[in-house]
């Protein structure tokens, strides 16, 4: 190889280093349907329980990678159910909806899960 070629190599390397960015950097933008609708379960648990239920509906990416609490199927299940159901399943009183036990067990209530 010679030594032009080589610097070319090198170049391009690095040029595609700096394009692509390092391996936490953001991968998407915008909102997607898996946070849109989480943030719909979460508005209707807050309206029927009265509070804040401390649902973190927003995705992240790169190195600290996090989903949305609720999937897409729990959250339009969620949004179907009446107050009063969500209240006697006690979803109200969920502290960590990170803690899949914590949250199925009032899911399995709503037959959610």
């Amino acid at each position: 190889m010679t030594r032009l070629n080589m610097r070319m190599l090198v170049f391009a390397f690095l040029a595609s280093l700096t394009l692509h960015g390092d391996s936490c950097s953001d991968k998407e933008f915008g909102l997607h349907e898996q946070e849109f609708l989480c943030d719909e379960a979460d508005a209707w648990l807050t309206r029927c329980c009265g509070h804040e239920v401390g649902l973190a509906c927003t995705r992240a990416y790169g190195c600290n990678v996090h989903a949305p609490d609720l999937s897409v199927n729990t959250s339009l299940c969620i949004r179907e159910k009446s107050c009063e159901d969500i209240v006697s399943a006690g979803l109200c009183r969920v502290t960590d909806w990170r803690m899949s036990a914590s949250e199925s067990a009032g899911l399995k209530a709503l037959s959610c899960s």
